[in-house]
């Protein structure tokens, strides 16, 4: 199987997910650099009507529908997205020349000069950088004249400020024309080797930004959440752990599992003995412990023994390999999930039945206070749970608990929420990010803590994401009944 775009690129193709599909090697060929309308003979042809009639019948996204439907090189709908659209510039091909032109097409529509290639005084500029600037100018502005760090050198892509600070230093790049003649500084910087030595060739520290600066003193967050992406069973995770089955008459789901990621607890929940019993005879054969997958236990047999983890973490990719030599029939075993959560079949507009086993997700929590006790009443604050609205048809409340006749009311936060924080003597003061709302209190994590699902999904290199991971553990605090009920109180005098 190939991965092949739907609209070439080089027809000026969008650079998106939706317009790649999967296609076998021998249609890939035949069809080259054409469109699917091209390659079935033309909008006339009889090929292309039940083409079209075949595609509208499909339970595809609707954006995957044009893209495949679609007969000119913007896909027949490019211009036709909502005003607000925050990204349409990712609808355009990835060439220079055609963002230039899409970027200057947007200033036009919103009213606003179109921006220029060569500086002028008082008028919108437009410039091209590469990243081995970027590069070159974080490192000239690592440090302050008086050798304060400035900039984190190298880019820590852990922290989401990595992408605000790329937003300062690149407003401090010089125009192309004069650029060169700002690289006239020496000082001290990291060397290759790990230590610090004479740099030539430094951006002058006057274009500096001080970033440090700016971190004490701003009094709003940096990162701000745009949205947050809907499961569908079209997504990766979902589609390899979902096996469909009709019927809801068992008490647990099946879903599949890669070979590479079982580990010796999963055992008992293989679904086939046979496989059971093959994957007890690997797990033997390459000495997988209590803990790790089969990958890791492999990759440790292949550095050999005494291997240290940055070297086994080297031989990952080998044993992938190894894996799929040995075992190429094996790739993925079914499995039964653990206990708990209720069963549901769910029948996606955009895809088959699927049977799901719903967890008690949360969207965010309502704190609320009531006068409690007979003789002595007190006030005593409690913690309900906001339930997602999908959740409302299998039984589940709105509000989990209802709030009683009497309570009332003093706050709310919701999942990704970003707050300030003043400092405690386990917490500095800053702006936190909260990341799980559950009735016994809201877990809050630094505002540019990038969560290790995230890096992972980012393809942050493997340390990287070990080390968001350890991060993410280490800042996490959790609001328990008494401190919400301290926030809110104290937003409400401000």
């Amino acid at each position: 199987m190939d991965k092949d775009h739907i609209f070439p690129r080089s027809l000026g193709g969008p650079d998106v997910l939706m317009n790649l599909v999967a296609a076998c090697n021998a249609h890939n060929a035949e069809k080259g650099n054409r469109t699917p309308c091209q390659w079935l003979h033309g909008p006339d042809s009889l090929h292309w009507k039940l083409f079209q009639e075949h595609v509208r019948n499909l339970p595809l996204a609707e954006a995957k529908k044009r893209i495949l439907l679609s007969l000119d090189a913007q896909g027949n709908h490019t211009d036709d997205y909502p005003e607000d659209d925050p990204t349409p510039l990712a609808r355009i091909g990835a060439r220079p020349r055609q963002f230039v032109v899409k970027l200057g097409e947007l200033f036009a529509r919103y009213g606003v000069e179109p921006p220029r290639i060569y500086y002028e005084l008082g008028k919108p500029l437009m410039q091209r950088i590469r990243g081995s600037e970027t590069h070159w100018f974080r490192l000239s502005f690592h440090k302050t004249p008086d050798g304060e760090i400035n900039f984190p050198y190298p880019k820590d892509r852990t922290t989401l400020f990595n992408h605000a600070e790329d937003a300062a230093i690149l407003a401090a790049v010089p125009p192309h024309t004069w650029r060169a003649t700002t690289r006239v500084h020496t000082a001290k910087r990291p060397l290759l080797d790990g230590n610090e030595g004479d740099k030539s060739g430094l951006v002058v520290p006057e274009l500096a930004p001080d970033w440090a600066a700016f971190l004490e003193t701003r009094s709003r967050p940096i990162v701000y959440i745009l949205g947050r992406s809907r499961v569908s069973w079209r997504n990766k995770f979902a589609d390899l752990t979902f096996w469909r089955e009709p019927l809801l008459d068992t008490p647990r789901i099946k879903r599949t599992k890669l070979l590479r990621d079982i580990q010796r607890k999963d055992f008992k929940n293989i679904f086939s003995p046979f496989v059971r019993s093959t994957v007890e005879e690997i797990a033997e054969s390459v000495g997988l412990g209590e803990k790790g997958t089969l990958l890791q236990a492999l990759a440790r047999k292949l550095a050999g023994a005494g291997a240290k983890g940055k070297e086994v973490e080297q031989r990952l990719p080998a044993a992938a390999e190894e894996l799929e030599r040995r075992y190429p029939g094996l790739r993925r075993l079914q499995v039964f999930s653990q206990k708990g959560g209720t069963l549901a079949l769910v029948n996606p507009a955009d895809g088959p039945p699927r049977k799901v086993q719903i967890k008690p997700a949360s969207e965010g929590v309502v704190v609320w206070q009531i006068e409690e006790g007979k003789k002595r009443k007190a006030l005593k604050t409690h913690i309900s749970v906001i339930r997602p609205m999908p959740l409302l048809k299998f039984g589940f409340p709105r509000i989990d608990e209802p709030l009683p006749e009497g309570a009332k009311e003093i706050g709310r936060l919701l999942r990704h929420q970003i707050i300030w924080l003043d400092a405690e003597p386990d917490r500095p003061a800053g702006f936190y990010r909260v990341t799980k709302c559950q009735q016994a209190g809201v877990t809050v994590v630094p505002e540019e803590l990038v969560p290790a699902e995230i890096a992972r999904r980012m393809q942050v290199a493997s340390a990287q994401a070990t080390a968001a991971s350890e991060e993410e553990e280490a800042g996490k605090f959790v609001l328990g009944k008494q401190e919400l009920a301290e926030y809110f109180a104290r937003e409400g005098r401000e």
